[in-house]
């Protein structure tokens, strides 16, 4: 269990990320544009395509957001520049996206402020070899010497 002193440090963490997240000039400005953001990252793979074995409307659901919504904000980064929509050349009536060098660089840019903000305070740890179903668990240690929660 992290003491409240643990527990303040990680919400400032979040705290700086999320100012940086919701700047006019970010993808994550807005609600929907913060979970179409997380789906893009979490099913890419690097040949910039996002997950062939998911379907879209698989990757992007969410209980509550409306599928327009979701269209409306993938049209918006195509627009953009950040994405690409291709038309899937074995059966026309789906699309892939593909991200860009633009949303690539959106992406090393907020890496590098996540591990900024979290290395001040915290040592982050991947478990070795975590299951391919659910997202790695991150063990969280203070980095000032007090190990908890690994």
């Amino acid at each position: 269990m992290w003491s409240f002193d643990h527990y303040q440090h990680f919400i400032r963490c979040l705290s700086q990320a999320h100012q940086w997240e919701t700047s006019p000039d970010g993808l994550m400005d807005t609600m929907i544009g913060r979970h179409v953001y997380v789906c893009i990252v979490s099913e890419l793979h690097p040949d910039g395509r996002i997950s062939k074995s998911k379907s879209l409307k698989q990757v992007f659901t969410h209980p509550s957001f409306t599928d327009r919504a979701i269209r409306l904000k993938l049209r918006e980064l195509e627009r953009q520049g950040y994405i690409t929509m291709e038309i899937n050349v074995s059966d026309g009536r789906t699309r892939s996206i593909r991200v860009t060098d633009k949303f690539l660089k959106q992406v090393e840019h907020h890496n590098a402020l996540l591990q900024a903000a979290y290395k001040e305070q915290f040592l982050v740890i991947f478990k070795a070899n975590p299951s391919p179903a659910p997202p790695p668990k991150l063990g969280l240690v203070r980095s000032a010497g007090l190990h908890k929660n690994l």
